[in-house]
């Protein structure tokens, strides 16, 4: 820069020295050459002057350019600043997205297992409400029959006796009965062996469901062990009317009883002759069983009927 400065300010000095010595000296009469040199020296010093004018330009424009380039350099390490903090900026709302969505999924997860619980505890509760209900219908039922089935035995000069059964010995439960037969048709097979082997008494268990009496009790023979009679293995009763087709919730237990009875005595049922040895068959177990397969045996072939002065 400074030696450009030093060339244009001799250049104007030559110029100016040029001029005054013009001015100074009386025009002299010059050749056609020398005036051509002189205007080819104009010429020259004009493109010089042109020339260091645009080095100086160019100088003047390189400076600018380094004047500004850390400027520039500046702005370059803001954009970048600003580029990776929009970066940061990006990546933590990503992450505050994603975890704002796994926390509604966990939310969502959490109501799910709620409802699901409330569903089942509406759904317990349901079913606790519908065996409650049949349970206190079952009870009131049972109750009344209970009693008319006592004031019966009463009257039946000791035919038979009922009483309420309980594993426990209590007899608080009214969901199963012992039944005791002492006395069956004189004419009978059946009255003829129990004087032969010393038996007393027979005895049944019936066991009511919970939706009584919409459904038939359950009733099994439970000592001695008798052979024939619709007398099955385990001691299971052979009879229509203790089936869901044959039970009708109008019968009273009194006439499912004497039904009962009615098909021992003159189905030639007999106290059968190994009824000590065999007397441990009789399970409600074994009971049930068999009871479940001769209904599907009868519901295929029908059932036998009773003659009326027998049922």
């Amino acid at each position: 820069m400074p030696n450009t400065i030093r060339r244009f300010a001799r250049l104007i000095v030559k110029r100016l020295r040029r001029v005054t010595s013009s001015t100074s000296s009386p025009p002299v009469g010059r050749a056609v050459g020398d005036s051509n040199h002189e205007q080819q020296d104009i010429q020259d010093g004009v493109e010089t002057e042109n020339l260091n004018v645009a080095e100086i330009q160019n100088h003047a424009s390189f400076d600018d350019v380094n004047a500004k380039s850390p400027s520039s350099s500046c702005v370059h390490l803001k954009l970048e600043e600003c580029s990776s903090a929009e970066d940061s900026s990006d990546n933590e709302k990503e992450d505050a997205i994603r975890e704002s969505e796994e926390e509604a999924a966990e939310e969502l997860d959490t109501m799910r297992s709620l409802r699901i619980e409330d569903a089942l505890n509406e759904s317990r509760k349901m079913q606790d409400a519908l065996e409650t209900r049949p349970k206190t219908v079952n009870g009131r039922r049972l109750m009344k029959e209970f009693r008319f089935l006592r004031k019966a035995s009463e009257d039946s000069e000791g035919a038979f006796e009922v009483f309420p059964y309980s594993e426990d010995g209590e007899g608080n439960d009214l969901s199963e009965w012992d039944i005791r037969y002492y006395k069956f048709d004189e004419s009978s097979h059946l009255w003829r062996s129990m004087q032969d082997h010393g038996i007393d008494c027979v005895r049944f268990r019936i066991s009511f469901p919970s939706d009584f009496p919409f459904s038939p009790p359950f009733v099994r023979l439970v000592s001695p062990y008798i052979e024939n009679g619709f007398v099955m293995n385990g001691g299971a009763i052979c009879l229509e009317v203790l089936t869901a087709q044959g039970w009708s919730s109008a019968y009273t237990v009194e006439a499912l009883l004497v039904q009962v009875a009615a098909a021992l005595a003159h189905g030639g049922a007999v106290v059968s002759k190994h009824q000590k040895r065999k007397q441990h068959k009789l399970t409600k177990k074994r009971a049930e069983a068999e009871f479940q397969r001769i209904v599907k045996i009868h519901s295929k072939y029908g059932w036998v009927k009773l003659d009326k002065e027998e049922g």
